[in-house]
């Protein structure tokens, strides 16, 4: 008897996961994919006098989201990945991807030493040292959280994947989410084999839950890489 075919549950909050399950599904119509949020985003209410920066940075949509009513139009913005810098400039900003990670978006900023003070907005919890890494290197740079990240729980389709026979295939796009989802997967009498496939080492790392067997990092930090890995790993599991 042939074994299931592994299913993708998709883990990112709503909006994101959402749009990945239709590029997942574009790239192969036969995916069979699942998704359940282990984080909302919540946007702060935040009152910024953004006429006192030169730049704007941007590492993820949903800070470009949370903070479009601050009033994007005209302003120049650095962003992480080419679709948070599109949304930008749907909001107005004159917005550029320098880089896939926070690491290139630190490495171009510093090659260009941009003049003025700039503005870090983020969310509640941030990896890569973003202020602090420009700051030592003498770009003025401010921070402000505007968005929180709150943990929610596996909903009931998840619960009955991972308590079942067929393999599940998990991908993970951030340390913080990554053990977040380990957490309440190795709180659960999960019994599905897991496939990790991971945006980056760090996100690897971030894995706390029951071993895998099967684990990878895509080749790049960017969504077409994860999908790329994903199909690689259904199409080679066994």
């Amino acid at each position: 008897m042939t074994s299931p075919a592994p299913i993708v549950l998709l883990t990112r909050p709503d909006r994101q996961a959402r749009a990945f399950a239709t590029r997942l599904q574009v790239a192969d119509g036969g995916v069979d994919v699942a998704i359940s949020p282990v984080l909302s985003i919540e946007p702060r209410a935040v009152r910024c006098d953004l006429d006192r920066y030169d730049g704007l940075i941007f590492t993820s949509q949903n800070a470009v989201r949370a903070a479009a009513g601050l009033g994007l139009t005209g302003r120049r913005a650095y962003c992480v990945g080419a679709r948070t810098a599109a949304l930008a400039r749907e909001h107005g900003a004159m917005a550029e991807a320098l880089g896939g990670d926070a690491q290139a978006l630190i490495t171009g900023l510093r090659a260009r030493a941009p003049k003025g003070r700039l503005l870090f907005l983020r969310g509640e919890h941030s990896r890569g040292d973003v202020e602090k890494s420009l700051n030592s290197a003498g770009i003025e740079t401010d921070s402000l959280v505007i968005y929180d990240q709150r943990a929610i729980p596996l909903n009931a389709k998840a619960r009955d994947l991972l308590g079942g026979d067929r393999p599940v295939i998990l991908p993970l796009f951030s340390p913080r989410s990554a053990a977040i989802l380990g957490r309440k997967i190795g709180g659960l009498d999960c019994r599905a084999p897991l496939g990790l496939v991971a945006i980056s080492q760090a996100a690897l790392d971030g894995w706390r839950g029951p071993d895998p067997a099967q684990a990878a990092v895509a080749a790049r930090p960017d969504a077409q890489a994860m999908i790329d890995e994903i199909l690689r790993r259904i199409s080679q599991w066994s």
